[in-house]
This record gives C-alpha cells, sequence and structure tokens, in this order.
C-alpha cells in the first residue's frame, strides 16, 4: 500500500513514471475523518439525479475567501465538498483536498492520469475516474492516504455515480459499467449498440431507484435497469448528446446538440415535450420542483417550466455556456467562457450581480453553507463569500 511505497514516491518525484497510476508525488491524507452530512455535495450534481440544486441559499452580493492554485486546469465538472473540505481532479492527474475555511492544501496525489469529471464522496473513500490509463478507477482512502483498489475500466471522461453500495460509469469506447464499490469488480456491463466504430460516451450518468440514464454521442438518450444491466427504452435526437441528464419527479431532462432540450418519462422513455432553444446544448441542466435552467453555445442561459417545456425567461451572457446551472434559493449562478459568473434572479431572469475572473469557467458552481465554490481555467479554486449569510 501507500505507507510502504516511499522508495518509489522519491523515485517518481525524481522523474520516474514507474507506476504513476499508483501514487505521485503527494499524498492525500486528512488527519480526520470526514463526517459527510445529507446536504453536502457529494458528487456531480449533489445527488444521483444530478439535480445542480444547493441545499442553501447564498445571495450576492459575493466577497472572495481565497484563491487556491491547483497547477492543472479542469475538466467541465465542479468540486464535492464535504466537512469544510473542497475536493477537485486536474486535468493534470491531481488529487486536491483544500480547506474550505482557510483555503490552504490539506491534501495532495498525483494520480498520473487526466481527472476530467468529479471525483464522488463516500465517508472517507474518494472514488476518482482518470483517462488515458490502465488503472481508470481508483478508490482513495483520504484518511490513511492509501489506494483501495484500482480497476481497468478503460478510459473514462465522466463523473462517476455511487448508489446502493454500487458505482456507475460511462466510458469513451461505449459501455456503462456497473462496478462493486467496495473492491471495484464489475457486476455487469451495458455496451452501446454500434454497427461500426464503438460510440462513446462523454456524458455522466444520471439515476432514479430503478434506472440509469446517459447520453452518447450517436446521439440517443438511453435508460439501463439498475439491477441487472438491461436495456429498458432509447430516445432518439439528432445530435449528440453530450450533456448529463437529469433525473426528478418522474422525468429525464437532458440537452442535445441538435439545439433541443428533451423532457422524458423516466419509466416508458415517452417524450413529453421537446424544446428548440437555437443553439446547441453542451452542459447539463439545473432542475428545481418548477423551473429548467440551461445554458447554450451561444451564451443564452433559458428557464423553463418544468410541467410544459415554456420558456420563463431568458438571459444572455457574452460567450459560450457550457455548464450546468446552480440554482440557491431564488437565485442562478452560472459561469460562461467569457470569464465572468452571473447571479440571476429564479423567478424574472433579471442579472443580480456579476463578477468577473482571470480565467474561463468551464464548470458548474457549488454552494455549501454561505459560500460558493468555483474552479477557474487559470488553474484556480476560488472561494466566494456571501455576508448576507445562509
Amino acid at each position: 500500500m501507500l505507507k510502504n511505497l516511499n522508495h518509489i514516491v522519491t523515485f517518481i518525484c525524481a522523474g520516474c513514471a514507474v507506476a504513476a497510476w499508483l501514487i505521485g508525488c503527494g499524498t492525500v491524507r486528512v488527519e480526520r475523518s470526514l463526517i459527510v452530512r445529507a446536504d453536502d455535495w457529494l458528487m456531480y450534481g449533489g445527488s444521483v439525479g444530478r439535480t445542480n440544486v444547493a441545499s442553501y441559499e447564498v445571495r450576492p452580493p459575493l466577497t472572495q475567501h481565497w484563491e487556491y492554485e491547483a497547477g492543472g486546469g479542469f475538466g467541465g465538472s465542479s468540486p464535492a465538498v464535504t466537512d469544510s473540505m473542497v475536493i477537485v481532479g486536474t486535468l493534470s492527474g491531481e488529487l486536491h483536498v483544500v480547506s474550505l475555511r482557510s483555503g490552504k492544501r490539506a491534501g495532495y496525489s498525483d494520480l498520473g492520469a487526466a481527472i476530467v469529471g468529479t471525483p464522488v464522496i463516500e465517508g472517507d473513500a474518494v472514488y476518482v475516474a482518470l483517462t488515458r490509463t490502465r488503472r481508470s478507477l481508483v478508490a482513495y482512502d483520504v484518511r490513511t492516504g492509501e489506494i483501495i483498489w484500482g480497476s481497468e475500466l478503460g478510459d473514462i471522461e465522466t463523473s462517476p455515480l455511487v448508489l446502493s453500495r454500487r458505482l456507475y460509469v460511462t466510458t469513451m469506447d461505449g459501455r456503462l459499467i456497473c462496478a462493486n464499490q467496495t473492491d471495484g469488480n464489475v457486476k455487469w456491463t451495458f455496451s452501446v449498440p454500434s454497427d461500426q466504430n464503438k460510440t462513446a460516451i462523454r456524458s455522466s450518468p444520471a439515476a432514479d431507484s430503478t434506472a440509469i440514464f446517459f447520453g452518447a454521442d450517436d446521439g440517443k438518450l438511453y435508460a439501463v435497469a439498475l439491477a441487472d444491466g438491461k436495456l429498458r427504452w432509447t430516445v432518439g435526437t439528432d445530435g449528440s448528446v453530450v450533456a448529463a441528464p437529469t433525473v426528478r419527479d418522474g422525468r429525464v431532462y437532458v440537452g442535445s446538440l441538435d439545439n433541443h432540450l428533451y423532457a422524458v418519462e423516466a419509466a416508458t422513455g415517452i417524450v413529453v415535450w421537446k424544446r428548440n432553444l437555437g443553439s446547441r446544448i453542451y452542459g447539463s441542466q439545473a432542475v428545481d420542483e418548477q423551473r429548467v435552467v440551461v445554458g447554450t453555445a451561444d451564451g443564452t442561459v433559458f428557464c423553463l417550466d418544468a410541467a410544459s417545456g415554456d420558456i420563463r425567461w431568458q438571459y444572455r451572457a457574452k460567450s459560450v455556456v457550457n455548464s450546468a446551472p446552480m440554482i440557491s434559493g431564488k437565485v442562478v449562478y452560472i459561469g460562461s467562457l467569457d470569464k465572468s459568473l452571473y447571479a440571476i434572479d429564479a423567478d424574472t431572469g433579471a442579472l443580480l450581480w456579476t463578477k468577473a475572473f482571470e480565467g474561463r469557467i468551464r464548470g458548474t458552481p457549488v454552494v455549501w453553507k454561505n459560500e460558493l465554490i468555483i474552479q477557474v481555467e487559470d488553474r484556480s479554486i476560488i472561494a466566494l463569500k456571501s455576508e448576507g449569510g445562509m
């Protein structure tokens, strides 16, 4: 295990890449066990449904609390947050644990391959998906600093999902894989049908109590049974589906590169409504009881009625919006490639506040208590604090 490999650590840090998937130049080792609460942000989208709705309302204006230099860029995902600890992965393969109170490093490890998606927190274990490496799904114990297990599943450029002691990941060679949480052994695999080349999956899986949902480059939305990996239904679109679906109140919501946002019955695959938003949809959506909020490639943020698909309001940013919004009470937060963070009134679409940064914002903002955490493409993690409290 990690504690017995100090000689390898020295060798790797001197420039050797042997066993880089197992250990890097640093060690993520938090001094105490993490106390995980139900309202923590434990995975991409905040829940297995990927709803992107915060448990706390943070109202602008926000002031910068701290900035942490991560040393590597980020995929279009988000941080995970629990017990005042921010956990992020970088495209350089580094796993960082940052104190939310101080902005200082609490742990670090180089896993040797790019981390595109959001890590998943489950107790003291963090599950990390990797790409362009042999061991592409790793379970890491942040309390002891040890690798628990690593599985060879193929390149993963999406965020894992944990549900009922099982992990679900989608791969670049067109597979949805269910693995045991305890040892990483594969329980079942579903492969996207393909007559010629394998169809890549860039869409992070979402779930309800019976099925897993994801999109694929073949333009389809898939529903697969949780229990055995059998196909339940598909819905076709006229463009690749790279966004993660959102599952809420018996419906699945997802955008396509065909410019449409779809609402589908989770049980049957029947399309309830679809809405042409006039531009490609790369990012996931935020869905609460009443509304669906999503950004598009032309920089427009749309709020639609969840029941009917009617457009309630729209707001235009200055560049592409390819990350999911965050609904925090009556405020919608969204980042853009124009290097700005926007706070929009969730009811009216009016701009409440905006702040410019040094780099693009490709990932979803995360709200935890009275703070908002973003990943900025100058390789920084930034925490902003609301003076108004929770």
